[in-house]
């Protein structure tokens, strides 16, 4: 039996949204430049809700090694498309050093790509306290009573 070896480097998208749309996404990415990631189901937890969504890694495979750059920027280029395919206005991506958080109200999901109901599905705000200026609860004790 062979083996290979090479420095581990995995890198992860963090997103709310329908994980059966978000594999269509990723298939098509993967059909595309010829690559593979794992897609896992999840549910966000948080104070006052929650929020079903996934996490899509990308490993560096000793079979078809890649550069930590490349794995860096086709994570960022399919976290690009997740976003926009699933109209989510932030998303999270984690590698080995940092994890970047994106958000913006800049996000193209023309009409075809709104859920069946028409709604935008937004992890940005969380609570009635969330200021949107500065990324900031304005008032923990109105989303964590129990602090008072």
């Amino acid at each position: 039996m062979k083996s290979r070896t090479n420095k581990s480097c995995t890198y992860k998208i963090w997103m709310a949204g329908d994980v059966t749309r978000a594999k269509t996404i990723v298939r098509k990415y993967c059909d595309k430049i010829g690559d593979c990631y794992a897609v896992t189901s999840l549910d966000y937890i948080y104070t006052d809700g929650e929020a079903a969504g996934f996490c899509v890694s990308r490993i560096q495979y000793p079979r078809f090694p890649i550069s930590e750059a490349d794995i860096l920027k086709r994570t960022n280029e399919l976290a690009k498309l997740l976003c926009e395919g699933l109209c989510q206005k932030s998303y999270t991506v984690e590698g080995p050093s940092n994890t970047v958080w994106f958000s913006g109200d800049d996000v193209d999901c023309g009409q075809d790509h709104r859920p069946p109901d028409g709604r935008f599905i937004s992890t940005d705000k969380i609570g009635d306290t969330y200021n949107e200026n500065h990324h900031t609860r304005t008032n923990p004790n109105d989303v964590f009573p129990a602090r008072r």
